[in-house]
């Protein structure tokens, strides 16, 4: 248990800690001036990411728990799923998101610019929200 809690609370320190440097990296870059749109890309991409996640890091967490398993295939499966997983959403995002957002868009040139910016990362955030539970 006190080793499951190490690599949860790592994993966990490592996500917000990529979190922490990318969020002042891209207000950094874009200045106070379009911080606010910056917010609104971001709270975009962070609410897609987990909304769309679709019930994977509970799913991981609770069968993380079950010592019923192999613990290396569990890893490549719960790998595996989620790269699976990101890649789906990044698709929903590139595809369908924009269309709803798109008269937004309009009048949120920066909100939009940061959408596309961190777009990419999608995946990323999927991976570790749910290896980080492993």
């Amino acid at each position: 248990m006190f080793r499951g809690f190490i690599f949860t609370s790592a994993g966990q320190l490592i996500n917000l800690l990529a979190t922490l440097i990318t969020r002042v990296i891209m207000a950094r870059l874009m200045g106070p001036a379009l911080y606010g749109g910056f917010g609104v890309g971001l709270n975009t991409i962070t609410v897609l990411s987990k909304t769309l996640a679709i019930g994977s890091v509970p799913a991981t967490q609770y069968y993380a728990s079950k010592r019923e398993h192999n613990q290396k295939d569990f890893v490549r499966t719960v790998l595996v799923t989620s790269i699976i997983l990101g890649i789906i959403v990044l698709l929903i995002c590139l595809c369908i998101v924009p269309l709803f957002l798109k008269d937004y868009w309009k009048h949120q040139v920066t909100a939009s610019r940061c959408y596309w910016m961190m777009l990419s990362s999608i995946p990323i955030i999927i991976v570790g929200m749910t290896i980080s539970l492993i």
